[in-house]
């Protein structure tokens, strides 16, 4: 398949070979979160969230005042994915 077109010298969506898509940016999109960005690039979403800091509930999961235990989680959207195939009843996301 060729991705630049040999006459004019675009790619089929416009773009030069040497242009990148639009970046779109913009800041405060979830409304609970203490800090949150959504990023835009072709089809392409990313949204970022921060909450905290937070008490911690654990005693055991308490450092110093000089130190903070950061969680990340990373979801992918189903469709998204290069697996199709049907999950397993009662397979589901669980937080961490």
């Amino acid at each position: 398949m060729e991705y630049v077109n040999p006459l004019t010298g675009f790619r089929v969506d416009g773009r030069r070979p040497n242009e990148m898509r639009q970046l779109k940016g913009e800041v405060g999109v979830v409304a609970r979160a203490d800090g949150s960005a959504l990023f835009e690039m072709g089809n392409t979403r990313v949204i970022a969230a921060v909450y905290g800091p937070r008490e911690v509930q654990n005693r055991g999961q308490q450092v110093n005042s000089k130190e903070a235990l950061v969680c990340c989680e990373y979801r992918m959207a189903e469709f998204s994915t290069g697996d199709r195939r049907r999950k397993p009843k009662g397979d589901r996301y669980v937080p961490t």
